[in-house]
């Protein structure tokens, strides 16, 4: 139960970073955002005619986005412009749906669950003028989607200006696409001396925070699950604290039997790797089961995060060598050697001395 605890928590951050990894992977390699006081406000639209002149820049998409808390549902959506190709977002390459006129939006499943809301309903969305706007649902964004577009609202960029209280020259940031993604840093650093008060983040970053995010979440289980450790650990220390009378026993009687220290030795050795080995593979057999077909439910709300629109996703079965050699490392080296010292204490000691005794 111990191995399969920290494997529960080990696979899952293993495969949510896999799944990442997946999703950025499409991403822009650049994106430029503007900051006063520490805070990100409308960017100016002439910015990215500006950035045009970089050498190395391939395309600059402009986008608006935003948040609307929905009273009603107690849950925050977002808030995405679509031009009226759709070609600004990728997730939505796979839509029937191929332009996007005012008045009309697209939502995600969350959305369409929370307010039973189907093709042909009508949406209505309150600004923070208190300026209710009303749209009608032409589709829902796929469902293979759901872990990025659960909670989204698509609509056209007019009316996401109107929403959002944008002005016509007003953008929330730019997304950047270069044409050798190995000089993003490069071209990140160019748009740095150029404007010193927009913010440029890059992609590897937007990677490493993600790496950073699921590995303190899943360290965080690991830590939870410390009881279970410190019992673990508690019956190695009993274990090497010396064998019991008729552990002992059983080696004096090898020992008078003709067995040679070694042989004792590779006895011991034999049977601590076959339950160590066989505990630790039933704990990674309970923790894939658990992660991969009961859908880490034990952990799940820990590691992936808790709101009222909970995103649905079902994660793809990932494991990493290094994560099973760190589960190795943590079950069986410890029993390991908490069976060879008391077997090497009691195989140098007289059998007669252990029978009598």
């Amino acid at each position: 139960m111990t191995v399969a605890l920290f494997s529960s928590a080990v696979f899952f951050s293993d495969a949510v970073r896999s799944e990442s990894k997946i999703i950025l992977a499409d991403m822009p390699e650049i994106w430029v955002q503007q900051l006063a006081g520490g805070r990100l406000v409308p960017l100016k639209a002439a910015v990215a005619d500006s950035l045009k002149n970089i050498r190395g820049i391939r395309s600059i998409h402009r986008r608006i986005w935003g948040y609307w808390f929905d009273g009603a549902t107690g849950a925050v959506f977002s808030i995405v412009a679509a031009d009226s190709t759709l070609s600004g977002l990728p997730l939505l390459s796979h839509s029937p749906l191929q332009q996007l006129d005012t008045g009309k939006v697209l939502i995600g499943s969350g959305l369409a669950e929370l307010r039973n809301l189907t093709t042909g309903d009508f949406l209505s969305i309150t600004d923070v003028g208190a300026e209710t706007f009303r749209f009608e649902v032409v589709g829902e964004l796929p469902p293979e989607t759901a872990l990025l577009s659960r909670d989204l609202i698509v609509m056209h960029p007019k009316d996401a200006r109107y929403v959002l209280q944008y002005a016509d020259d007003e953008l929330t940031d730019l997304a950047v696409r270069v044409n050798n993604p190995a000089e993003a840093a490069n071209i990140g650093k160019k748009i740095d001396l150029l404007f010193p008060d927009l913010r440029v983040v890059a992609k590897h970053q937007l990677m490493a925070t993600y790496e950073a995010l699921f590995g303190w979440r899943g360290g965080l289980v690991m830590y939870g699950g410390l009881f279970a450790l410190l019992a673990f650990l508690v019956l190695a220390w009993e274990r090497a604290s010396g064998y019991s009378r008729e552990d002992r026993l059983e080696l004096g009687i090898l020992k008078a039997c003709g067995w040679q220290i070694d042989e004792v030795l590779r006895l011991k050795m034999l049977e601590g790797l076959l339950i160590s080995f066989t505990a630790t593979a039933l704990g990674i057999i309970l923790a894939w089961l658990h992660v991969f077909f009961a859908d880490a439910y034990l952990i799940k709300p820990l590691l992936a995060g808790w709101s009222v629109l909970y995103p649905s996703f079902h994660l793809s079965p990932h494991l990493e060598g290094s994560s099973l050699l760190f589960i190795m490392m943590l079950s069986v080296v410890p029993y390991m050697i908490a069976t060879l010292i008391p077997a090497w204490k009691s195989a140098i000691t007289d059998p007669a001395e252990i029978v009598q005794g």
